[in-house]
């Protein structure tokens, strides 16, 4: 996940970042319906003292009988009377809501466009170890990773009850809430796109697959998969990775998104390239995107 990637994502969606200037591409036309934002109960709500544009704060709670937190970021310009758009970051395996606010880089971004961020952590393995920095923090994906999936940590509820306290704190859209994920967190963004769609406008996954048995989604959702080509840890064509995780039920990502086209009735039809550089390759067929990098 990097700048390189947002930027890669935004050149699909119809917007490219160069050197700090924008570049709109192919506007996309959406019906006047959509436009419409729908107000979260924080919106009527009066914002607490603690919450400053352009500042990030931990919130955390209870979930399940388990200590949860994660970080939110409002946009310096966010207005409490304007409904803004989400977009929630999984961390990799071993990583943390912080780290991946780190180095994603997305901050920058999200104060442009008007966004709030939230970087929510897994559990941890250890988590009253004073000498464990980073906890050894997992998202339970299904068949992947580590204390999370072996514990059965229902991730999925408590990704849900962090983004209800997120709508009651702040003014959100509720119909522009996005996921996106790096590594096992991509895996669970593909578990909240399989069993919990309803939520979010788009999901866009990031270097790892589907590592569950079945995946039946209620509704169709907008998906947007980017991996690296040369990833070892989680490799394109699924299975186990060189990386200390067990990914021995990652599926290929080809057979991911046949998937998806099938699941969903997608049009059959040619390839196209919607964005292509030096360093990543965005195409697109039967209204599915797939980006390698």
């Amino acid at each position: 996940l990097s700048m390189l990637t947002f930027s890669t994502l935004l050149g699909c969606l119809g917007r490219r970042d160069r050197g700090g200037e924008v570049i709109e591409v192919e506007p996309v036309e959406m019906p006047a319906e959509a436009e419409r934002a729908i107000e979260s109960v924080g919106c009527e709500a009066t914002l607490d003292a603690r919450y400053l544009p352009g500042q990030s704060i931990t919130q955390s709670m209870s979930i399940d009988g388990k200590e949860r937190s994660w970080i939110v970021r409002l946009p310096q310009n966010y207005d409490h009377q304007a409904a803004h758009p989400v977009i929630v970051v999984l961390h990799g395996g071993f990583g943390s809501g912080a780290q991946i606010q780190e180095t994603t880089r997305f901050d920058p971004l999200a104060d442009r466009e008007g966004v709030i961020m939230v970087y929510p952590n897994g559990v941890p393995q250890y988590p009253n170890m004073a000498s464990d920095p980073l906890k050894i923090r997992t998202w339970n994906a299904g068949g992947c990773c580590g204390h999370a999936q072996s514990e059965e940590i229902d991730d999925v509820n408590a990704l849900l009850r962090m983004l209800d306290q997120v709508e009651a704190t702040a003014c959100v859209d509720r119909r522009r809430l996005y996921l996106t994920g790096f590594s096992n967190g991509a895996m669970m963004t593909y578990r909240m796109a399989c069993e919990a769609p309803e939520r979010f406008a788009a999901m866009a996954p990031g270097g790892a697959s589907v590592t569950l048995e079945t995946c039946t989604p209620p509704r169709p959702t907008p998906l947007f998969h980017f991996h690296g080509l040369m990833d070892k840890n989680a490799p394109f064509e699924g299975g186990n990775g060189c990386g200390p995780g067990d990914t021995s039920a990652l599926l290929p990502v080809p057979d991911v998104i046949a998937d998806w086209h099938t699941m969903f009735g997608c049009q059959e039809g040619e390839e196209v390239t919607l964005l292509e550089t030096a360093e990543a390759r965005c195409t697109e067929a039967g209204h599915v995107a797939a980006a390698a990098t």
